[in-house]
């Protein structure tokens, strides 16, 4: 007796009607924020069923059992008429249009605010190569306005970041001890788990989210960031998890310039040189192809008849 397997997990011990796994509701959330995300850039803007379109070609990208997943989660296969995919993307549509019109322009707004950074860039790729807006120079652009206006670029500051602090006895010192004691974040309160400390040049220690919303709240002002703590100016931050320090170099930090300035002598006894910037780890120079001995025979004894006069 065959066992039944679940069609969306693959599992075996239950049907796809019945499957609980976590990524069904990653995927719910995600088709939702996805459909907040073009309410909100574009109400007003374009009507309602040029929106629906859109979020109708991004549903077409689910695959069947993606869509007959979602079906079953929100109880629509009683309602649905046929078991295809056509039918699928048009009670999915319906069931989260109505979800994101019940929602208040406050709490569209709020929502719009709580997709991550990179989702919200992913989002907007994708409908940029929608067919009713990529067919719209004028929609393109609008879209691209409207992203700008609601979440402009991060601001990148001259700040290093690194793992540890510099290595002299006194800074190794303290940072053993800063990745063992517990650390109280100064802005939330919340203790901070080693993973997630940051720590200032002025030696203070906050958590990544707060750290995080701080660079971005400078998004709308020109002040430089600084110690939440003592007020002085951000230099160099020590973040223990290379994951998150890379991350943080990232998004928030200006790369550092790849570049060195030599001083090369022209003339020593009148002490005359000039300066020129090169890159840290230049290019390989091309190799210069091999010459081809024929052709130097052939230069050397068209020379040599040119000098003996023939």
């Amino acid at each position: 007796m065959s066992k039944t397997k679940c069609a969306y997990c693959h599992h075996v011990g239950h049907n796809i009607n019945k499957c609980k796994d976590p990524s069904i509701e990653i995927l719910d959330k995600t088709i939702l924020e996805k459909f907040i995300f073009i309410t909100v850039l574009f109400r007003t803007l374009i009507s309602h069923y040029e929106i629906s379109l859109c979020v109708k070609e991004l549903l077409n990208l689910l695959s069947y059992d993606e869509l007959k997943i979602l079906i079953y989660k929100k109880n629509l296969k009683k309602i649905t008429i046929n078991d295809d995919k056509n039918t699928y993307v048009h009670y999915l549509r319906l069931n989260y249009q109505d979800k994101v019109y019940s929602y208040s322009k406050n709490e569209l707004k709020q929502k719009l605010n709580e997709i991550s950074d990179e989702n919200y860039q992913i989002y907007g790729d994708e409908y940029l190569k929608t067919q009713v807006i990529s067919d719209s120079f004028e929609l393109e652009e609008l879209l691209l306005n409207r992203m700008h206006e609601f979440r402009p670029p991060q601001r990148k500051f001259d700040i290093k970041t690194s793992t540890q602090s510099p290595t002299t006895t006194t800074t190794t010192t303290t940072t053993q001890k800063n990745q063992t004691q517990t650390h109280v974040c100064p802005i939330c309160l919340d203790e901070i788990p080693p993973t997630n400390q940051i720590i200032t040049n002025c030696n203070h220690t906050f958590c990544n989210d707060c750290i995080q919303k701080y660079f971005k709240s400078l998004n709308s002002n020109n002040n430089l960031p600084v110690c939440a703590y003592c007020r002085d100016p951000m230099k160099s931050l020590e973040i223990p998890n290379p994951v998150l320090c890379n991350q943080i170099q990232t998004k928030y930090c200006n790369q550092e310039q790849e570049e060195l300035k030599l001083q090369i002598v022209i003339d020593n006894n009148r002490n005359i040189y000039r300066e020129i910037l090169v890159p840290r780890n230049p290019p390989p120079r091309p190799e210069r192809p091999p010459e081809n001995p024929h052709n130097f025979n052939r230069s050397f004894i068209s020379i040599f008849y040119r000098f003996i006069g023939f």
